[in-house]
């Protein structure tokens, strides 16, 4: 049979996508109505969504987006779609990957239930318990609604839920800012610090993930007894980096370096008046 000889229905029929239930497929906004939302899909009939599975800014004419078949033809001879699940399903798959990584994700805690918490992580429900929350002495309010990042520990395929760690979440920030800092630090670079223990013979700086030493020679030009007459606890002070040992975790950090040594000066006038 030539292309002639097949009917205009038959050659459109060839032209149209194969569509499955359960499939994810690209549709594109053509009508709104009061309660439902006229999508095309390229089929011979355009597929209908609740009005209530788009985001305020999705719903604009023309505009191409992802939908889960749920049935390729109702009552009305029309293919039913929906937008919520066809981005449950994808932030699924992507939470799955996530999960065989080392990769964090984001997500927010919802609820405080016996236990811990329920976590909201792209649509998914996940659970945090309180032994991996990390929200040790912190308010409630200061937790619920809040965007923070998790590790996703153990997932569940059956029910199609997780269970999520702030604990090693946090544990994994500190390693990457770590290597970060590693990576960016430079000797003689000047870095903002807090003072985070005082001892006989020095400070110990929180460099932001890294702990670096202040010794006590370091700190002042002029001569000092003990170090709690340059720093106190939890002040927040700029220091020059004098050496580093990656292998040793060891940084060497200096404070009187970034101001000239007064010593000299006072040489250099000596030298002066001697010439005259």
């Amino acid at each position: 049979m030539s292309e002639n000889d097949l009917s205009m229905e038959e050659l459109y029929n060839q032209s149209i996508k194969l569509i499955q239930e359960n499939q994810i497929i690209k549709g594109r906004v053509v009508a709104k109505k009061a309660s439902e939302v006229l999508v095309d899909v390229g089929f011979k009939s355009e597929g209908v969504v609740s009005i209530t599975e788009f985001g305020a800014d999705e719903l604009e004419i023309g505009k191409e987006l992802d939908f889960l078949v749920e049935s390729i033809e109702n009552d009305a001879g029309m293919i039913v779609l929906s937008r919520e699940k066809a981005m449950r399903m994808q932030s699924w798959d992507s939470i799955i990957k996530n999960s065989q990584g080392e990769d964090l994700v984001e997500g927010r805690p919802m609820k405080k239930v016996k236990g811990g918490f329920l976590v909201d992580v792209r649509g998914i429900e996940g659970f945090l318990p309180s032994s991996l929350s990390a929200f040790k002495n912190v308010a409630d309010k200061d937790i619920i609604g809040k965007i923070f990042k998790f590790k996703i520990v153990k997932v569940n395929n059956l029910r199609h839920s997780i269970i999520v760690s702030r604990r090693e979440a946090i544990q994994k920030e500190k390693e990457i800012a770590k290597e970060r800092f590693w990576k960016d630090l430079k000797i003689g670079g000047i870095y903002p610090g807090m003072v985070k223990a005082i001892t006989d013979f020095g400070a110990f700086i929180d460099l932001g993930g890294v702990d670096g030493l202040l010794h006590i020679t370091d700190m002042s030009w002029s001569k000092i007894s003990h170090p709690s007459e340059i720093v106190a606890l939890g002040d927040k002070i700029e220091v020059m980096v004098l050496n580093t040992n990656k292998e040793s975790g060891k940084v060497s950090l200096g404070l009187k370096q970034r101001l000239p040594d007064p010593w000299q000066d006072i040489e250099s006038t000596r030298k002066g008046v001697r010439s005259h």
